[in-house]
C-alpha cells in the first residue's frame, strides 16, 4: 500500500529521524566537547552548533507532532511507525527496527501499542510459521490518513516561514547527510559483523 500525503511530511520525519540516529552526542551539553576547541583556543558556545540548532528544530516538531495527533489518540513514534508498516507491509519487527535505527525492544513496544489500538496485526508467513510480517489494518489505515491531513496543515504552519524554494533545499540537504550518515553506519555494520 502506498500512503500519499503533502510533500513536505517527509521533510518533518527525516528531520526526526536525521537527529535522532546520527546526531546526538553522549555529552551533556548537546555535543559541546570540553576539550574541542576553536581556532582561537575558546570552547565553541553550544548555541552556535549545527547539532543544536537540528535538536532544538526536532524538539519543536516532536511536541507539534503530539500536539496535532492528539485528538486522534496516536503519539508522534506511533504515527512514523505506523506510516512506514503501511508503505513496506508486510514487514517483519526486525526490519522495521532496521529502518529507523531502534532496538528491537522499542520497535516491539511501538508494535504492540499499534496492535492494541488494532491499527496493526501480525500473521506468520507460509515458509516460516515462526516470522511474523506485520500489516496495517483497515483501521490504521483511516487513522493514517487522518494524521497526514493533521500533519499537512502542521507542517504548513512550521515551515511557513521559509519559502517553497527554502524548503526544497532543507529537504535536499537534510536527504544528502541522512544518506551519508546511514551508508557510514551501514559500513561500520558491516565491518564488524562476522564473515561465514
Amino acid at each position: 500500500m502506498k500512503v500519499t500525503g503533502h510533500s513536505g511530511v517527509q521533510t518533518l520525519s527525516m528531520l526526526v529521524i536525521v537527529t535522532k540516529t546520527t546526531l546526538y552526542s553522549p555529552h551533556p551539553t548537546l555535543g559541546l566537547s570540553p576539550n574541542r576547541k576553536t581556532t582561537r583556543g575558546n570552547p565553541m558556545s553550544v548555541s552556535a552548533r549545527t547539532f543544536f540548532y537540528i535538536q532544538q528544530v526536532e524538539q519543536l516538531i516532536r511536541r507539534r507532532l503530539d500536539e496535532c495527533l492528539l485528538a486522534i489518540d496516536i503519539t508522534a513514534g506511533q504515527y512514523m511507525v505506523l506510516n512506514l508498516i503501511a508503505h513496506h507491509e508486510p514487514i517483519s519487527s526486525a526490519d522495521l527496527a532496521r529502518k529507523t535505527m531502534m532496538t528491537a525492544q522499542s520497535m516491539g513496544e511501538f508494535i504492540r501499542a499499534l496492535e492494541a489500538k488494532k491499527l496493526v496485526e501480525r500473521q506468520s508467513t507460509q515458509l516460516n510459521k515462526r516470522t511474523m510480517l506485520i500489516s496495517s489494518t483497515a483501521a490504521g489505515r483511516k487513522v493514517l490518513i487522518r494524521c497526514e491531513s493533521k500533519i499537512d496543515e502542521a507542517e504548513r504552519d512550521f515551515f511557513s516561514c521559509l519559502s517553497g524554494e527554502d524548503v526544497a533545499s532543507l529537504r535536499i540537504l537534510m536527504s544528502r547527510v541522512r544518506s551519508a550518515q546511514l551508508g557510514k553506519h551501514a559500513k561500520e555494520i558491516d565491518s564488524t559483523t562476522p564473515s561465514i
